[in-house]
């Protein structure tokens, strides 16, 4: 019984590997978000600075 309660302490948490893999899936989706904000915008108001080196 002791060891089963110092197995299920140890493995609480997420890995770094797991965190690494979120905060990957995570960046990807905020940059094609962004990018999807920006074009958005740039279609509206094509006049603005941010959209002139988006072609």
């Amino acid at each position: 019984m002791a060891q089963s309660l110092a197995y299920k302490r140890r493995m609480r948490g997420l890995t770094i590997v797991q965190t690494m893999l979120i905060l990957l899936v995570v960046g990807i989706a905020g940059s094609l978000l962004v990018n999807y904000i920006i074009d958005k915008r740039c279609e509206a108001e094509p006049s603005r600075e941010i959209c002139a080196n988006r072609q």
